[in-house]
Order: C-alpha cells, then sequence, then structure tokens
C-alpha cells in the first residue's frame, strides 16, 4: 500500500500517477480500498490530492501505460464513458474473437493502442484480419499509436473516439453479432 501510495503521489502527471496504480493493480486487485484508507489517513501529504484523483481512474487489467493513457483520453479528453478494459469478446456461438484493450459495450467501440510491436507485416496483417472480423460483428474499432496520443495528435484521437462513439449509439443493435465472456480468462 506505501509503495502504491509512493508511486501515485510522487507521478509528474495524473496519468503516470494512473499508470503506476494501473501497474500495482495487476498484482494487487484488492488494493484499491486499503490504499483509499491510506490516503484518507494523510490527507496532509505532499502528492495525496493527486493520488487520490489516479486511484479513481485506475483499472485493473490495464496491460501497458499506453493503454492507461489512451484510457485517459477516452474519459477524460473525449468525456465518454470508463470503457471495459481487455474484455474477451465472442461471437455469438461463443467462440472467442478478441480481447480489445477498451471495449464500451454500449456504443460497441474498441479502442486499441499499436505499439511498434505491431509494426511487422505478419503482426499487421493478423491485426487487419482481427479488425475486419470485428466490424463484421457490428463493433466499431479505433486504433491509436504514440502520435495519437501525443499532443499533436491528441485533439484529432478525441474526434476519432467521439465520432466513433456517436456512430456506434445510433447503430441496429440487432445487428450486433458479439458478446461479452468476460473479464478474465474464458472457459
Amino acid at each position: 500500500v506505501r509503495t502504491a501510495a509512493d508511486l501515485a503521489r510522487r507521478a509528474g502527471s495524473l496519468a503516470e500517477a494512473v499508470a503506476a496504480l494501473d501497474r500495482v493493480l495487476r498484482i494487487d486487485a484488492e488494493l484499491p480500498s486499503t490504499l483509499a484508507e491510506w490516503l484518507d489517513a494523510r490527507r496532509s501529504w505532499r502528492g495525496v490530492t493527486l493520488a487520490r484523483h489516479a486511484l479513481g481512474l485506475a483499472r485493473a487489467g490495464t496491460e501497458s501505460p499506453r493503454e492507461t493513457l489512451l484510457r485517459l483520453v477516452w474519459m477524460l479528453d473525449a468525456a465518454l464513458p470508463p470503457p471495459l478494459v481487455n474484455p474477451w469478446l465472442t461471437d455469438v456461438r461463443g467462440n472467442v474473437i478478441a480481447r480489445p484493450d477498451l471495449f464500451d459495450p454500449v456504443s460497441a467501440v474498441v479502442a486499441e493502442y499499436d505499439g511498434s510491436h505491431h509494426a511487422g507485416s505478419t503482426r499487421r496483417s493478423r491485426d487487419h484480419r482481427r479488425r475486419e472480423t470485428l466490424e463484421r460483428l457490428g463493433i466499431t474499432v479505433v486504433q491509436c499509436t504514440a502520435d495519437d496520443l501525443g499532443r499533436a495528435g491528441r485533439e484529432r484521437t478525441v474526434g476519432r473516439l467521439r465520432s466513433a462513439h456517436a456512430a456506434g449509439m445510433s447503430r441496429d443493435r440487432r445487428q450486433d453479432r458479439w458478446a461479452i465472456a468476460g473479464l478474465g480468462r474464458p472457459d
């Protein structure tokens, strides 16, 4: 608890504080209530306000700091409802089709952070096939890179996320061909 508090309190920004707590939550998903109590008992300590704000935004299941940043752009900059983090999606027959970084089941929008490991042709081909499968099932995919999350690209990314969300909210839900298998590994 103290380590998590110190990581969040001493972070250089809200995004860094949330990313630090996301990493800790991968190890200890029960941390939020204990950490909240610890922070409440130390309200006058430097950085506690930042840590409390970060704790409210941290999510178990996040797998990278860039995923965290994408989620924060989604929620804080684009002002969209909090997405599910790395849920397992299936087709209507129960076949696993994807585990996207972020997913809003109401609008059927996926947001993916594509780091440098997505640059090779084999991985790009697999990513394209996966995107096509998701879109055939009624899910809109927004893919982002580091440039999209930086200062210059963030406004454009916010527009893309909002546009995808608006389109998803007006879709014919009877055409959806997907389900959520859960946030843990499907059986």
